[in-house]
């Protein structure tokens, strides 16, 4: 089973996280940050072995 993706974006005092994603959909989401944002994607199973 492939592992979803999760999308942290930070910037100007604000974050947000999109979650359960599939890999294209992460790098969609990272590939339109503005520019005075940063954003990065973790997967999903990694916070499921934490658990």
């Amino acid at each position: 089973m492939r592992c979803k993706w999760k999308v942290i974006v930070r910037g100007e005092g604000q974050g947000w996280e999109h979650l359960n994603l599939a890999e294209d959909q992460a790098e969609m989401i990272i590939e339109r940050c503005p520019p005075d944002y940063f954003a990065y994607m973790l997967p999903m199973c990694m916070f499921d072995e934490w658990r």
